[in-house]
């Protein structure tokens, strides 16, 4: 056997003279991705006019995969599913990493750590008391039980058979080429030397990117002198023509993206096929979204799609509102989630009870599941055809004409490895983990960023935002690439911004108070939000989501009062009642969590993080309210809770504003009155942020003077409101109005006191900001426009609006 080793810099002769000798020698060529292995397909396929020539182009796993099925009697190819499910399985009948159950990316990392121990042949002596030494056992024997074989196993497996001389003979190509796999792992170049030391008769051509320095990174290093030692000849690569490298500098991602939109525009209606364009993502999921977004929207084809999640996707939302007029719980469960079908059903199927009502069909989920096949399937029907969206690694021998690398900041380019938090201390340090670390090392991205500029034919755009997503300031990542040219003020965009969308209107004339709010905060979050029926876009993590932190909250503190009425009532007179009350709401609070269809299955450590503030929270503000009734600035006593008005008992709340009439519905944290019955006050609890005084005076924050309007309309309308305040949990800050005139003036300060005259100046500029609302969605007015920069910072919706981020 012969070993032919090719090395240095990408250029299009190289890949003209890999095809032609795969061609000529009747040869199969392995790649390392699907991308690749299209690309080398079509390139074939033209050169011989045969579609059947196609067929020796496969992916190295494909490769490795065949070769088992050859040799073995049962071999089955174990999916990402089912390795995720498996390692699911194993970590809940194990009870490991229990700390970290709930990481959503917990799985996937522990999914890496398997397949690349196996991959880089890596003994498990290095697993030695850790928990991933059960799991690795575990896992090994759930797949040996199936006869499954994951990526890691192909390597192990084929190296093993090679080493027994056990591996089927007539299955192997007279003539085998490799190319764009780059590093080749310890294992991979391991079933190399097996190779040729079993099958002498086979020619073997290597195609490798760099010729690496004994000064960069050793494992980097060491991987191309294995490869040297290998090879027969060594034949260095000639370097092809470099393209037009340009920086440009934008304020932010979504200009970004917004940038990227308009230039592919161009190009295209200059002629440029959109097969010769591509954009090279990081790893941060937000640019594949907004870009995927903007090209649909331009209705440009690309691959791959981005596909929302179920709880995102305008389409499936249709369907299940449709379809499940009665939610039923595992299906509430997943669209909540932002978790699509299969991932679920697979998740949760060894824990049916925890989640499936005893009534559950399964026949819904299937259809949900065939409906989001579906959109994919609308959505992604461009895997030959245009625009491609790929990474870094991908990317290797791939021919272009233009290229944008968005997002080219320090963290993006090198990727830092990641830290798996489930890892020790010292398991982390040892060596092997450097190896299988999912990171890019600064030499590796250094030497594939350099690849970039001599496969792209013409112009590469490297684009560096100001700032990431979230607001924070970022630095330009560590590479120089003697730029052509650096820009720090992009080409005009200004129609991308402008375009206009048509949006959806809905003539009504009731709302809920919480509605227009969120319309005065900004109309784009409303339309998502009520219009489109978006849910909330969650990003991985531990904590207690704050849609349920808030209803928890609101449950305790109104069983809390209810329950314990009179307790509540001797705690103001005396301190051991007022001891007694705390220990109440505390127990309450552990029964309510033990009850709670989240809490009673949330890691036990994030549970009781999320009871201990809870309680915190609730003595802090009891004590406090009990403190301004033993003072006597605080006059009225809890009487009603959650009390709602726009319901089939209680009407509307009809007001009459400069715009029109309309009817308002709403629900009343608490409402306290006094002891004669002469004043109430409201009462709102909120978890986060409180609006100030002067969002309140000026009408921009609403709920609370409808909230008194409601009262003396609908409820009370002999008694005279004495206060109506916010209270915030975070820090026991309460913000609101108490009427000067009334018993409660000095209950929250001079600066929160307001006369008659000036309420009425309120409930105008509270009905005129309504009013004019209302008139704007039924107009259909939803462009971008937040009452303040910070909300884009924190907006659930950033990820799918068209407003630059200042």
């Amino acid at each position: 056997m012969t070993v032919a080793l090719y090395y240095g810099p990408f250029s299009k002769q190289k890949n003209l003279d890999l095809i032609t000798q795969v061609i000529n020698s009747e040869g199969t060529l392995l790649v390392d991705n699907a991308f690749q292995k299209n690309f080398f397909e079509q390139k074939i396929i033209e050169k011989t006019q045969s579609p059947l020539w196609g067929e020796r182009v496969l992916t190295l796993d494909d490769f490795l995969y065949r070769l088992l099925k050859a040799s073995l009697p049962r071999v089955h190819f174990a999916t990402s599913s089912l390795k995720r499910h498996i390692i699911r399985k194993i970590i809940y009948t194990e009870n490991l990493f229990p700390s970290h159950r709930e990481f959503p990316s917990l799985v996937r990392g522990l999914e890496k750590i398997l397949t690349g121990l196996k991959r880089n042949l890596i003994s498990t002596e290095n697993l030695a008391h850790t928990p991933l030494l059960k799991l690795y056992e575990n896992y090994q024997k759930e797949l040996k039980n199936i006869f499954h074989y994951d990526e890691g196993d192909l390597i192990l497996a084929n190296c093993q058979l090679l080493k027994e001389k056990k591996i089927a003979p007539l299955f192997f190509p007279q003539n085998l080429f490799l190319t764009g796999i780059y590093p080749l792992s310890h294992g991979e170049r391991q079933w190399l030397h097996g190779i040729k030391e079993c099958f002498p008769q086979i020619n073997l051509t290597l195609f490798y990117a760099h010729d690496f320095k004994n000064d960069e990174e050793e494992n980097l290093s060491e991987a191309f002198t294995d490869l040297g030692l290998l090879s027969d000849t060594t034949t260095p690569l000639e370097a092809g023509s470099k393209s037009s490298t340009a920086l440009q500098k934008v304020a932010d991602p979504g200009y970004e993206c917004a940038f990227i939109s308009h230039q592919i525009q161009e190009l295209i209606s200059q002629g440029v096929h959109c097969n010769f364009i591509a954009i090279l993502l990081p790893t941060n999921t937000f640019y594949h979204k907004r870009l995927s977004l903007l090209l649909r929207e331009a209705k440009i084809p690309h691959w791959p799609p981005y596909l929302p999640s179920l709880s995102q996707n305008p389409l499936v939302l249709d369907w299940v509102f449709k379809k499940t007029e009665e939610q039923d719980e595992a299906l509430w469960w997943a669209v909540k989630k932002n978790q699509d079908y299969k991932d679920f059903a697979e998740t949760w199927e060894f824990e049916t009870d925890l989640i499936y009502p005893k009534d559950f069909s399964k026949n819904l989920l299937d259809q949900f599941y065939e409906e989001e096949k579906s959109v994919f399937k609308q959505m992604g029907s461009y895997l030959k055809q245009g625009i491609r969206l790929l990474n870094l690694n991908q990317n290797l021998d791939l021919e272009w004409e233009y290229l944008f690398v968005p997002g080219f900041t320090d963290g993006n380019y090198p990727k830092k490895p990641e830290d798996p938090p489930f890892l020790s201390k010292e398991t982390k340090e040892k060596p092997i983990f450097r190896k299988i670390s999912p990171g890019s090392s600064y030499f590796l991205t250094k030497n594939l960023l350099n690849q970039l500029v001599s496969q792209v034919e013409k112009k590469i755009w490297f684009i560096k935002p100001q700032r990431d997503e979230k607001g924070r300031e970022v630095t330009l990542a560590p590479y120089h690439l003697e730029w052509e040219n650096v820009s720090d003020a992009p080409l005009p965009i200004q129609k991308t911004h402008e375009k206009k969308f048509t949006y959806s209107k809905k003539q009504k004339k009731s709302f809920s108070i919480s509605e227009i709010q969120t319309y005065l905060k900004c109309p784009h979050q409303y339309y998502a939000k009520y219009q489109m029926k978006l849910k909330k876009d969650t990003e991985d993590e531990v904590d207690v989501p704050a849609d349920l932190k808030g209803s928890f909250i609101h449950r305790v503190f109104q069983k809390s009062l209810v329950q314990n009425q009179a307790l509540y009532r001797e705690a103001v007179l005396y301190d051991v009642y007022a001891q007694r009350f705390i220990n109440a709401v505390e127990t309450l609070i552990e029964q309510e969590a033990t009850n709670d269809s989240f809490l009673s299955r949330a890691n036990p450590q994030v549970k009781k993080r999320f009871c201990d503030i809870t309680k915190t929270a609730l003595k802090n503000t009891f004590q406090a309210e009990i403190t301004d009734l033993r003072k006597k600035i605080k006059i009225t006593y809890p009487s009603l809770h959650e009390w709602a008005f726009g319901t089939h008992a209680i009407p509307y709340l009809k007001v009459n504003t400069p715009d029109g009439e309309i009817y308002l519905t709403g629900r009343i944290d608490r409402i306290d009155v006094d002891d004669n019955k002469t004043y109430f006050s409201i009462l709102d609890y909120k978890t986060g942020k409180l609006d100030t005084l002067n969002q309140i005076k000026n009408g921009d924050s609403i709920q609370l003077p409808l909230y008194v309007l409601a009262v003396q309309k609908l409820l009370f309308k002999n008694l005279k409101p004495a206060s109506l305040y916010l209270v915030g949990l975070k820090n026991i800050k309460k913000a609101g109005l108490a009427f000067e005139e009334g018993p409660e003036s000095g209950f929250l300060g001079s600066r929160n006191r307001i006369s008659e005259k000036d309420w009425d100046t309120v409930i105008q500029n509270t009905l005129k900001n309504v009013g004019h609302a209302v008139k704007q969605i039924n107009q259909g007015v939803f462009d971008p426009n937040p009452s303040s920069p910070d909300l884009c910072l924190h907006c659930d919706f950033r990820t799918i609006c068209t407003k630059e981020m200042q």
